[in-house]
């Protein structure tokens, strides 16, 4: 806990004058000098220099007033999350997924964000990134997760990066029986078609024409599909390649399909209310990080 001279010296820092400091804490100025003088005392070092007519900060109170708001905003943090926990947090929180986002990956972030907030009732919705982005301007979601390229979020909204998802051509071991390291450009070229997550997996297409150059990408074998499953049976079809996050690929289907990693990555970045419900929004949203960043710690 903050002692009295840590939270004058904070008021003066601030305000650059005693007399506002002396009046937002509710004391005389006389009863602050003192508290600043034993402040100063204690860690035996000059924060302060007063003049006539103003107030300024030595070097090192510049730096102690930086590592002592730092502080004093992750104390009060921890203590509201406290808080919640001993009152038992009472609510509802929406959270905004992409589709196709892993079942297995936020069911274990619900069961443990449950553990510890059990009154507290998830709604998770599955959209298109469009779908969520609006969701969030139209303040319908507590919290959702987007891609890294072109959000653009409230002022009423925080962001976390998650986790940086890279891409890989999924391909059947019916059209390719060779391992992946074995592929060739011509094996990749002669594809009757390529499957893209549609128009929002940005850069998709750039990948795929790097990846096949020199030669020329038909347009015509582009095809856009929006959820990761229809994609992953249209590879497995043993007719074509799908270009999709790692995130995405199915578990369930390794023995059916080989990947073959391309130079593009996505960061996936949680958008979350500062809000009332802050608290049990943020807490969801780290678990949700530490759930993401153990399935594949590789990827950091």
């Amino acid at each position: 806990m903050f002692t009295q001279s840590v939270y004058a010296f904070i008021a003066v820092a601030k305000y650059q004058n005693y007399t506002r400091a002396a009046e937002s804490l509710y004391i005389t100025q006389p009863a602050l000098s003192n508290m600043i003088n034993r402040l100063e005392r204690d860690l035996d070092m000059q924060l302060l220099i007063r003049t006539r007519h103003s107030v300024e900060l030595t070097p090192a109170g510049k730096y102690m007033f930086e590592v002592y708001e730092t502080m004093l905003a992750e104390y009060e943090e921890h203590y509201n999350h406290a808080v919640q926990l001993a009152r038992g947090f009472e609510g509802e929180i929406k959270i905004g997924l992409p589709t196709g986002y892993p079942t297995r990956i936020y069911q274990s972030t619900l069961q443990m964000f449950h553990a510890q907030y059990p009154h507290v009732n998830v709604s998770v919705y599955h959209m298109k990134i469009s779908e969520l982005q609006a969701a969030v301007h139209a303040h319908f979601l507590d919290c959702a997760v987007l891609l890294d390229h072109g959000i653009c979020a409230p002022v009423e909204y925080a962001t976390m990066d998650l986790f940086t998802s890279k891409a890989s051509l999924v391909f059947s071991t019916k059209y390719i029986q060779k391992s992946p390291d074995s592929v060739s450009m011509a094996d990749f070229y002669n594809a009757d078609f390529y499957v893209l997550k549609d128009s929002e997996m940005s850069g998709g297409k750039k990948a795929l024409e790097d990846l096949l150059a020199p030669k020329i990408l038909n347009p015509e074998k582009v095809h856009y599909v929006n959820e990761p499953e229809t994609m992953l049976l249209l590879a497995s079809s043993g007719l074509g390649f799908c270009l999709l996050d790692d995130l995405f690929i199915s578990t369930a289907a390794v023995e059916e399909i080989h990947t073959y990693p391309c130079n593009l990555t996505h960061t996936f970045v949680a958008v979350y209310k500062k809000d009332a419900s802050n608290i049990a929004v943020k807490r969801f949203t780290d678990l949700l990080k530490e759930a993401l960043q153990s399935v594949f710690p590789k990827n950091q």
